[in-house]
């Protein structure tokens, strides 16, 4: 398990990731990464609590990163599907905690006023940066957290790939 990023690793997710978003044609994608780029999601952990995944600087670039590499290589799913979904079914989690003078991550309460984050990633993607996002990807992200689709029941094999390979990733760094 890995609990600590160098700066050069911090940049390497960053500059992955930024590349790998960069190659997906879609509207929207300029503003998203103009969102990721002035937000904390490339430098902030990804839980304040050590208990959970991901919960050292730099932890929600490559928690995203993680699931891409894990699904990047699935069949039968469209690739710009697999990028989007993957890398950023946490997008919610930008600026969700702020670095403090004493150097400890705190929780930023300010932009705390949603219910589950699945449905804030698909808001910022949709709403905030006007990302096309298909009906699929949609479901996939607002319900990654969920083995089913609790509204439509919809068998939806992009939802199904993105929670087993969040979880996956989730459970390899806890």
């Amino acid at each position: 398990m890995i609990n600590k990023l160098t700066k050069e690793q911090i940049d390497s997710n960053k500059k992955e990731i930024l590349t790998l978003l960069g190659n997906v044609k879609r509207k929207g994608m300029d503003e998203v990464m103009s969102f990721l780029k002035n937000s904390t999601f490339f430098v902030a952990p990804n839980h304040r609590d050590n208990k959970k995944h991901h919960a050292w600087p730099g932890g929600i670039a490559q928690h995203s990163l993680g699931v891409y590499k894990l699904m990047k290589d699935a069949r039968g799913l469209d690739h710009d599907s697999i990028t989007i979904t993957s890398l950023l079914h946490d997008i919610c989690k930008a600026n969700k905690y702020e670095l403090y003078k004493d150097g400890n991550w705190h929780l930023n309460h300010t932009n705390r006023k949603y219910q589950g984050h699945g449905s804030l990633s698909v808001y910022i993607l949709t709403c905030m940066c006007h990302l096309d996002l298909t009906p699929e990807e949609r479901v996939a992200i607002q319900y990654h957290m969920h083995h089913n689709n609790p509204e439509t029941n919809i068998d939806s094999k992009l939802h199904h790939a993105l929670h087993h390979c969040d979880k996956q990733n989730a459970k390899e760094n806890d």
